[in-house]
């Protein structure tokens, strides 16, 4: 490797003129020329300190006849360093956070881990917390998240896969599985399908790559991917035969294959007794069946055949529509107002409501029900699933009474019937098919003994 050559031809692609956080260290090696790339913010500092120091320290004695895989070996004693003889690798590499070191008179560059993320503390997150148990969560550094498995699974049998997506962002993805435990068909859909995945930026993170993985249909809500900010879920998860992704920048893992079932199970069910983790279960998912056909069925039994149906129909979609506007204020509120503004508002609004006799007492009060029915279950997504089945289920009764509601019913029956999830399951699973154990299991939560979590 001709040492000016390849310094110019980093320099075109690196332009560390153009970007003030990009260092370009010129040092001299041993009476030999070398030069630096790095990433300031992204690099620790003191060990480039130290590394710096003692190459600034080698004689030329100590340089002669060593290659660049020898250099790595006898003299950079802290972290990774492997050779790299593509500039174009190189540069990438310097972008995502290492330093690459290029020394005249060696074959390669040498590319050092020094790479030292920002993070933020990791907490528990606000929207999966659990009263019992660990308090930790997830946050946007994939080697953190992974580390954060990793202690809970200190098996042999742990695999995690890296691959770089995204032609400008580069972005870190890693599929983590427990060799034996998770299918292979579903190991080898997944990746499979990373390996075809062909975008120029991953910058929204878990969604961006969800949506590269599995090509959303319009007219099919149901969510096919099941995300967790905990790291004792994602490692039960793992250890029940689930695949994790991890994406660098994201606090959120995506754990597949997720059919249907899978979101009738909650963190604190397991932080609990077996009686009253199943109690716990058995609440959530009544309240689940009951927001999706309590208003449906109320109006098309109660209303439909009244002559002031279309009346009671428009209170209960403007009632909708108000209830999505308190959840978007409230979300975008700052967290120390947010509660009190949800709560004022809705009772502003509820007052006034009744004194103008906008909405019946029986609209308010199932719709008072739905709101606290959405947070009785972790995935927003599945709720608003269930919110748009609720929608097309009452319009139905509007307008054709039993048959309408009946049409509306099958149409979600049938549409969830007909996905498929990842490796290419049922998403009814074990329901349809039906597999006996997987569906008591389902309906129990079982005592912990050596083949379950």
């Amino acid at each position: 490797m001709e040492y000016q050559v390849t310094l110019a031809q980093t320099r075109e692609l690196l332009q560390p003129d153009k970007s003030f956080d990009l260092e370009e260290r010129r040092l001299v090696i041993g009476g030999r020329e070398a030069t630096a790339w790095f990433v300031d913010a992204m690099t620790k500092d003191e060990v480039v300190e130290r590394l710096f120091s003692h190459f600034l320290s080698l004689t030329p004695q100590e340089l002669q006849g060593l290659t660049a895989a020898d250099f790595a070996v006898r003299h950079i004693p802290y972290t990774a360093a492997v050779p790299q003889s593509d500039p174009v690798l190189a540069v990438e590499q310097v972008l995502a956070g290492q330093t690459a070191l290029l020394i005249d008179g060696l074959e390669a560059f040498l590319i050092i881990d020094l790479r030292l993320y920002p993070t933020r503390t990791l907490k528990e997150p606000e929207e999966d917390r659990v009263l019992l148990g660990a308090h930790d969560g997830f946050g946007e550094a994939i080697k953190t998240n992974l580390a954060l498995v990793r202690r809970r699974l200190r098996s042999n049998k742990l695999r995690v896969h890296h691959q770089v997506i995204g032609d400008n962002s580069q972005t870190d993805v890693a599929v983590c599985w427990l060799e034996g435990t998770a299918k292979q068909r579903d190991i080898d859909a997944v990746l499979q399908r990373l390996d075809g995945i062909r975008l120029k930026t991953l910058t929204l993170g878990h969604e961006s790559l969800s949506e590269a993985l599995v090509r959303p249909r319009w007219w099919n809500p149901f969510p096919l991917f099941r995300y967790t900010e905990r790291p004792d879920r994602a490692a039960a998860a793992v250890a029940e035969g689930k695949i994790l992704v991890f994406v660098d920048n994201s606090p959120i893992v995506s754990m597949l294959p997720t059919a249907l079932p899978d979101f009738s199970q909650d963190t604190n069910e397991y932080y609990f007794s077996p009686t009253v983790g199943t109690f716990l279960r058995w609440i959530r998912t009544a309240v689940l069946l009951l927001s999706l056909f309590l208003i449906p069925i109320w109006y098309t039994a109660e209303i439909h055949p009244s002559p002031d149906r279309w009346k009671i129909f428009w209170e209960l979609m403007i009632a909708e529509l108000v209830l999505d506007a308190v959840k978007l204020a409230t979300l975008h509120t700052p967290s120390s107002m947010g509660s009190a503004f949800g709560i004022l508002g809705t009772l502003l609004l509820g007052e006034f409501a009744v004194k103008n006799d906008l909405f019946g007492e029986g609209v308010l009060l199932l719709m008072a029900f739905q709101a606290v029915a959405t947070f009785a279950q972790p995935s927003f997504p599945l709720g608003y699933t269930f919110k748009f089945y609720r929608l097309l289920m009452t319009i139905g009764g509007a307008l054709l009474g039993w048959w309408g509601f009946a049409l509306g019913f099958l149409i979600m029956i049938v549409t969830a019937a007909t996905t498929k999830t990842i490796g290419g399951e049922g998403y009814l699973s074990p329901f349809i098919p039906f597999r006996s154990q997987a569906v008591w299991r389902l309906l129990f939560r079982r005592q912990a003994h050596r083949d379950n979590t």
